[in-house]
């Protein structure tokens, strides 16, 4: 009987208020964002599956029940979040031996189609936990510890990391081992003459120690010097004078810099003012020769002159000589006019050549035609600011040149200070501070070395030893000497606390009183040895029994590949392959990968396009299902597993989810997408009323 989920009913899910849905062979929820979507995929997976941390949840609210047909003959199963039985649980009462992943092939999550995170989707790894008894062996696993499985016997010898098994069989050995080391002190006994050589021989090693401290003490003492004088040679090199004349360097030639320009601009303004006194000179000569200038007269008086002689003409003509005579009087006045302007035009003659020879120098001096006074005007005006520019900055250039030299002077004087005293050439003032800068680092560098390797000495001013003494200072010597002193310290007192400590030990096994006799406690002690035995061969039984069935394990697993090909191989895998395909008919493995196999040729799982990987771990998660529970139709959740695909191949895994639906399998599919809703509605139709939509509305609280 088709396992298929027959009804969803929730209330107060998120945004969800209230959602009731019985469900089709086919079955498309859409719901736009915020809407409750991923609300309701979540779940129905809480509901129904044991394991929901395989899927990264959101922690929700709500109520609400999915129900269940075909899990038993005893009709519907109801399902909640806070159901205590699963799906798993049904299947595990049949002993199905299913992993503890087996959810993971019913639901496609958020387009996450892979069966694994590997290249291609699936691997061997993932064929085995569904495809053989990995399950079952892992669960048989579980039980030996890692600290067997990480052992081995070879020899009749058990070796492994130092925990847990091993670990308490190795103290049960250690044990008695100490407790015959115990016996084999009472049998040996003690001597006096053993702790008497180990006193001499620390006095000897006493005494070297005495003498490396010495040697230790006059080395740190020579390395103080040495600092000293590097000290002294840093004093002369001086670094924050070098870093002085840097900066007064950097300051000499940003003023040369700014002396030069000054000077370019000095030059251009003295060139651009150069006819400056000539200019001012004749821009007076010409101001004075306008205002004495006259016009050349107009003929107006002469040909008034002329019509007043007409005019008296004709009086006279009709004997009016009263007014010739006024007539005539009016000749005499213009005719004396018109006289008297050319008089004073004659006058003028030599002013006129004078600003006709200003106008011929202007021309020569500026190649430009010298059209009136305002001209003149304004370039005595823009020439004069020249002038006086140039002149300004002469004076400044005089007394920054004095500032440079003094500068400059100052700059060799330091320079020449810290070169011993020689004079050098600006040139190679660079030069030498980078060499006095290179000489104060590796002086600083040396300071710190010597000041390091003072303080790894360890040694107190007060304690300096001018004096060599006969050895040299080695540190490995002092170090071995030390241990050499510590161990025999340690063995003197061993030596001279062994009988008190030899009877406080063994009552520390015996549990005895430290008043006990020794007989007693000897005889305590051998009982004591015998106990720990027994555990010792016990704790070795048990892992070498666990040894044997982690081993018998491993040769299953190695079984374990005949029984992937075979499930590879069967027609329950097979049969899903093609109906989605339409091509691949066979899967094989090459060494790891998995292999998809049509007619003609064998492709890794890895090179075939995206849509082809869709649909082949599509299939294989129906073919998977089938053979874990022995049924032949399930239900596949898809939460929007088409979205990443291109349009094309939405519509072909579209059809083959219908494909699907028609052949018995129950599909339930989840989107927020547009296009595969009109998919889905475009070809559900073929399945009428087994085709179920429902759009999920903005009904939030």
């Amino acid at each position: 009987m088709p396992v298929r989920i027959k009804e969803i009913n929730v209330q107060e899910l998120g945004p969800v208020n209230e959602f009731s849905m019985q469900l089709g062979k086919l079955n498309l929820v859409y719901g736009r964002n915020e809407r409750g979507k991923t609300y309701l995929v979540e779940f129905i997976i809480r509901s129904l599956f044991r394991n929901p941390r395989l899927w990264p949840l959101r922690t929700q609210k709500g109520g609400g029940k999915v129900t269940v047909e075909g899990l038993t003959e005893a009709g519907l199963i109801k399902f909640s979040p806070s159901s205590a039985k699963k799906l798993e649980d049904f299947w595990d009462e049949a002993n199905s031996g299913l992993p503890a992943d087996f959810s993971k092939l019913l639901v496609v999550k958020g387009a996450e189609i892979e069966l694994a995170n590997v290249v291609g989707g699936a691997d061997k790894a993932i064929l085995k936990r569904f495809l053989s008894s990995k399950e079952i062996l892992d669960k048989i696993e579980k039980r030996i510890s890692k600290t067997i499985q990480e052992s081995h016997l070879d020899n009749g010898t058990i070796t492994g990391p130092k925990r847990g098994e091993i670990n308490t069989r190795t103290s049960f050995l250690e044990q008695y081992r100490k407790i015959n080391r115990l016996f084999d002190q009472l049998d040996k006994g003690y001597s006096g003459g053993h702790r008497q050589a180990l006193s001499e021989e620390r006095q000897r090693v006493k005494a070297q120690i005495d003498q490396q401290m010495k040697a230790k003490q006059h080395l740190a003492y020579m390395v103080d010097q040495e600092i000293k004088q590097l000290k002294e040679k840093k004093n002369q090199v001086a670094g924050d004078r070098i870093q002085d004349i840097k900066t007064k360097l950097n300051l000499y030639r940003q003023k040369v810099a700014e002396y030069k320009k000054k000077q370019e601009e000095q030059g251009a303004a003295e060139e651009r003012s150069k006819h400056y006194e000539w200019l001012k000179h004749a821009h007076g000569l010409y101001q004075e020769a306008l205002k004495q200038k006259v016009e050349e007269p107009k003929p107006i008086f002469i040909i008034l002159a002329i019509l007043f002689v007409a005019g008296a003409a004709g009086l006279i003509f009709f004997d009016l000589p009263i007014f010739a005579a006024l007539s005539l009087i009016g000749v005499i006045v213009f005719g004396w006019l018109s006289i008297q302007k050319y008089r004073d035009l004659a006058s003028q003659a030599k002013e006129n050549q004078e600003i006709d020879n200003l106008k011929k120098e202007f021309r020569t001096h500026f190649g430009m035609v010298l059209t009136g006074l305002p001209r003149m005007s304004e370039m005595l005006a823009n020439m004069e600011e020249d002038f006086n520019s140039a002149k300004l900055l002469k004076k400044q250039l005089s007394e920054e040149l004095k500032s440079l030299y003094t500068l400059k002077t100052e700059i060799s004087d330091l320079v020449s200070e810290i070169g011993n005293g020689e004079k050098i050439e600006s040139k190679f003032w660079n030069e030498v501070l980078q060499e006095k800068e290179k000489e104060f680092q590796k002086l600083e560098n040396k300071i710190r070395e010597k000041e390091l390797h003072l303080a790894k000495l360890g040694v107190d001013p007060s304690d300096y030893e001018p004096k060599k003494p006969s050895v040299e200072y080695s540190r490995l010597k002092l170090e071995s000497l030390e241990n050499t002193l510590a161990n025999m310290e340690s063995k003197i007192e061993q030596e001279t606390q062994k009988l008190t400590s030899l009877k406080q030990i063994i009552c520390e096994h015996t549990d005895d009183n430290i008043s006990t006799s020794w007989e007693v406690l000897i005889v305590n002690l051998r009982k004591k040895r015998e106990s720990i035995l027994t555990s010792y061969r016990q704790k070795t039984a048990e892992v070498i029994g666990k040894l044997a069935v982690y081993n018998v394990l491993n040769n299953l697993r190695k079984a374990e590949d005949k029984k992937i090909v075979q499930g590879l191989r069967s027609k329950k895998v097979l049969e899903p392959l093609y109906e989605i395909t339409n091509r691949y008919d066979g899967l094989s493995l090459d060494g790891e990968n998995l292999v998809v196999n049509d007619a003609f040729n064998s492709f890794h799982l890895e090179e075939l396009s995206s849509g082809a990987q869709e649909q082949v771990l599509l299939a294989l998660r129906m073919g998977f299902s089938r053979m874990l529970l022995g049924q032949d139709k399930l239900f596949l959740i898809l939460d929007d597993a088409f979205q990443y695909s291109d349009w094309q191949r939405r519509k072909l895994l579209v059809e083959k989810a219908v494909n699907l639906a028609q052949d018995g399998w129950q599909i339930l599919y989840f989107t927020m997408d547009d296009n595969i809703r009109e998919l889905f509605n475009d070809v559900g139709k073929r399945l009428g009323n087994d085709y179920k939509l429902v759009e999920l509305e903005n009904n939030s609280k």
